[in-house]
């Protein structure tokens, strides 16, 4: 009976977090990715995120560096979000930092 009740629980559990899994995360194109961030970002921020484009040394502020993981580790997905999405005006940033609509 325990143990039965233990299956019915695992079970019940299972099929509460079934949606929610599936909907977590789904996989992006990295290519598609790798495409978009050559053209838009890397004359700031640099082919390896460290924030040394080409473009940088005229920029005030400079461009973020992707690589400092303290940095990025105090940043929230959702302002991530929304400054890739919006641009630099978000953060209070450059506001010509166009937003990737």
């Amino acid at each position: 009976m325990k143990k039965d009740f233990k299956y019915i629980a695992m079970i019940g559990l299972l099929v509460s977090l079934a949606p929610g899994l599936a909907l977590a995360q789904t996989k992006g194109d990295a290519k598609a990715g790798k495409a978009k961030y050559d053209a838009n970002c890397v004359g700031c921020h640099g082919s390896g995120g460290k924030g040394d484009g080409p473009a940088a040394a005229a920029l005030n502020p400079k461009p973020g560096d992707f690589t400092n993981a303290k940095a990025m580790k105090s940043l929230s997905d959702k302002f991530l979000f929304d400054i890739i999405k919006e641009g630099g005006s978000v953060a209070e940033k450059i506001s010509d930092h166009g937003g990737f609509r």
